[in-house]
């Protein structure tokens, strides 16, 4: 918003643009990670079961049932009472982003 406020010397637009891609890039990276961390625990189950749990004693066989069972659920990480962080909530932002700055500055 200050770029179209301020003069447009080459300076402004090369300052503002670098930081505008580095925020995507940055949120990018958290929403990334995010991602990757719903992905890989879902397969904690997967890997549980394929183990040879079923050769180990009674105890561990339950703890190792609690796990699968405990894994169904993915772990997330929210945006407060939002959403959940993930590549498709982010492609969302860039899309309500770019419709928003259409709209305005049309």
């Amino acid at each position: 918003m200050q770029l179209f406020v301020s003069e447009l010397i080459l300076f402004n637009i090369m300052f503002h643009g670098e930081f505008a891609l580095c925020m995507l890039i940055r949120l990018l990276v958290y929403y990334w990670y995010a991602n990757e961390i719903m992905e890989q625990s879902s397969n904690i189950a997967i890997a549980v079961w394929e183990s040879e749990w079923y050769d180990e004693p009674q105890r561990v066989k339950q703890m190792m049932l609690m796990m699968i069972m405990r894994s169904n659920k993915p772990l997330v990480l929210d945006i407060g009472p939002f959403s959940t962080m993930t590549l498709s909530t982010f492609l969302r932002i860039l899309k309500a982003t770019y419709s928003y700055m259409m709209i305005m500055y049309r």
